[in-house]
């Protein structure tokens, strides 16, 4: 019995195994060759100029050019441009540079430190106002760097106190 079924099986793969073909490569390659070279980037038009410098085209007029009309030199803020540059050399010494420093933030005016200390100066400047409020996301970014420099400059960074 055995062997019958051992008979029936190998004479079942060995049908099969005469039906299945094995790719040729260039099977097709006299039909592929009849057709002719494959058509690649068929009915696209070249609209960029590749042969060298641009022509002057015949039918083309000259270039859209505005008119030239020339800025005035004395706008405000071509005239207050630098006034306050020699205030504590020139005036009484009252005022100090960094007083009239308008495009820096007020919490920024004449501080020194580095970025932690700035930080904290920022959140200390902005704790009872609507930041935290309005723009939370930022609020937090400013506590998780405050964060991050606290223990880098605590564990990372060597102190006057460490040996060398």
């Amino acid at each position: 019995m055995n062997g019958n079924l051992m008979n029936f099986c190998s004479g079942i793969i060995s049908t099969f195994s005469q039906f299945s073909t094995v790719p040729v490569r260039y099977r097709y390659y006299a039909d592929k060759i009849a057709r002719g070279p494959i058509a690649k980037k068929y009915g696209y038009e070249e609209k960029i100029f590749k042969s060298g410098v641009l022509p002057r085209l015949k039918n083309a007029g000259p270039l859209p050019m505005p008119l030239y009309t020339p800025g005035n030199p004395w706008t405000t803020e071509k005239c207050t441009f630098g006034q306050n540059d020699y205030i504590d050399i020139l005036g009484g010494g009252k005022i100090r540079p960094y007083e009239v420093t308008y495009n820096v933030p007020k919490w920024l005016r004449g501080r020194k430190g580095n970025e932690y200390q700035l930080l904290l100066l920022k959140k200390r400047f902005y704790t009872h106002t609507k930041l935290q409020h309005d723009h939370p996301k930022l609020w937090e970014n400013i506590n998780k760097r405050i964060r991050y420099l606290y223990h880098y400059l605590n564990n990372k960074t060597k102190t006057n106190l460490m040996k060398a």
